[in-house]
C-alpha cells in the first residue's frame, strides 16, 4: 500500500546517486585481493537491504505526522515481544547473555519511548523504562551509549517550544534522574544482584560500578590505526579495503577483515576517501543532518522522527558498525535528505506537496 508513495519520491537525482555509488562500491570489490566472495556476499545485502530502505526514508519524511503515530504504538509491540521472548528464552543469549544485536534492536524504541515521556506522553514511561532496562541488560555499552546521545538531542531540539504537558514530561523525568543519580551505587547494586540471578548480562553494570564505563576498548587501536592510516594515504585505501588495511596493521593476516572496520563514521570515511575529500565529505554530512535538525525542531512528529533515527542509524556508527552495511543509516539519510529540503521549518505538508507536484 506504500508503495506508490515510495515511488512517487524517487527522483531522478537520487537514482544518478546511487548508480555512482553502486559503481563505486562494485569497483572497490573487484579490486580486492582476497576475500572477494565475502565482500560481494555484503554488496548483494548493500542492493537488496539498503538501498530500498533509502526509498523508504525519503516517503517517510513526507509523512511525519503518520509515522509519529506508528511509532507510538511500536514501544507498546516491541515491548509485549521483548516480554514474551524473555519470559520463553530467559534473556539468556549467547554466552554470558551478552547481545549487541538485542541492545541494537531495542535501542529505536526505547529512544522513541524515552522522547515521547519527554514530550509529556507519561503513558509512556513505563516503556521507556523497560526497553531501557532492556538495553541495559543486554551487556553492550554502545546502545546505551547512543540512547543517552539522542535523549541529549531531543532535549535541546524541544527547549524552543515548552507547553504545560512537556514541562511535566521534562519535570518527571528530571526528579527520576535526580532520584537515580542520588542512589545510583544502590541502585547498580540492586540490578546487579537480579540480572545475575535472572542470567542476564552483568557488564554493562560492572563497568558503571567499577567507573570503566568510558575505559578504551580495543576499539581505540582500530581507531589511532584509522586516523593514521587517513594521514598516510592521501587518496584514501577505499571501500572495504580500509578492512584488509586495518587487518593488516594489526598483523592477524590469516584472520577475517569482516570486523576491521574503523568502528566510527568520522573516522570510516576519511580511512576509505582520503584525510582531504573524506573530511568534505563529513562536513556535508554534518550539513545535511543539521539542516534536517533545524527544519524538524518546531514540529513534534518530525522530532521524534529524527530522535528515532539518529539512535538507530548515526549514534550506533560513532563506537559500532559500518555505514557502508547499516540498514537504518540508509534509512535515516533518505529522511534527512527530504527534511533539509525544506525551506521553512513550519509545515511538513511544504514536502509533500512538493512531493506531489513533481510525481
Amino acid at each position: 500500500a506504500a508503495l506508490p508513495l515510495i515511488l512517487r519520491t524517487v527522483r531522478k537525482e537520487d537514482v544518478i546517486a546511487f548508480f555512482a555509488w553502486s559503481m563505486i562500491l562494485l569497483t572497490n570489490v573487484l579490486f580486492l585481493k582476497r576475500e572477494q566472495d565475502l565482500y560481494f556476499s555484503a554488496l548483494i545485502s548493500v542492493f537488496l537491504r539498503c538501498f530500498p530502505m533509502y526509498f523508504v526514508g525519503r516517503a517517510a519524511g513526507t509523512q511525519a505526522e503518520h509515522v509519529s503515530k506508528y511509532l507510538q504504538w511500536m514501544t507498546v509491540i516491541v515491548s509485549i515481544g521483548y516480554l514474551m521472548l524473555s519470559l520463553e528464552k530467559g534473556m539468556d543469549y549467547g554466552d554470558h547473555s551478552y547481545s549487541q544485536y538485542i541492545g541494537y534492536a531495542l535501542l529505536p524504541p526505547a529512544c522513541i519511548a524515552l522522547c515521547l515521556s519527554l514530550k509529556g506522553k507519561l503513558w509512556q514511561i513505563p516503556f521507556a523504562l523497560f526497553l531501557g532496562y532492556g538495553v541495559v541488560a543486554s551487556g553492550a555499552r554502545g546502545p546505551l551509549f547512543s540512547l543517552l546521545l539522542v535523549v541529549a538531542v531531543y532535549v535541546l531540539g524541544r527547549m524552543n517550544r515548552l507547553t504545560v504537558k512537556k514541562t511535566v514530561g521534562f519535570a518527571v523525568i528530571g526528579l527520576t534522574v535526580v532520584v537515580v543519580v542520588s542512589n545510583l551505587e544502590t541502585i547498580l547494586t540492586a540490578l546487579l544482584e537480579i540480572l545475575s540471578e535472572n542470567g542476564l548480562s552483568v557488564r554493562v553494570i560492572r563497568t558503571l560500578l567499577d567507573g570503566s564505563f568510558m575505559a578504551p576498548s580495543g576499539r581505540n587501536i582500530l581507531y589511532e590505526l584509522s586516523w593514521k592510516g587517513a594521514l598516510d594515504h592521501p587518496l584514501g585505501v577505499g571501500i572495504f579495503h580500509d578492512r584488509q588495511f586495518l587487518l593488516q596493521q594489526t598483523g592477524d593476516v590469516e584472520a577475517s577483515s569482516a570486523g576491521y572496520y574503523a568502528h566510527n563514521l568520522f573516522l570510516e570515511i576519511p580511512l576509505q576517501f582520503g584525510i582531504v575529500f573524506g573530511s568534505v565529505l563529513v562536513v556535508l554530512l554534518i550539513i545535511l543532518l543539521f539542516r534536517a535538525y533545524r527544519n524538524s525542531r518546531r514540529n513534534d512528529d518530525a522530532m521524534l522522527c529524527i530522535a528515532a533515527l539518529f539512535g538507530s542509524g548515526l549514534f550506533p556508527l560513532l563506537v559500532s558498525a559500518s555505514y557502508v552495511e547499516w540498514v537504518p543509516f540508509y534509512l535515516m539519510m533518505g529522511y534527512m535528505v527530504t527534511m533539509a529540503q525544506k525551506r521553512k521549518p513550519d509545515s511538513l505538508r511544504e514536502i509533500e506537496d512538493d512531493t506531489k507536484s513533481h510525481s
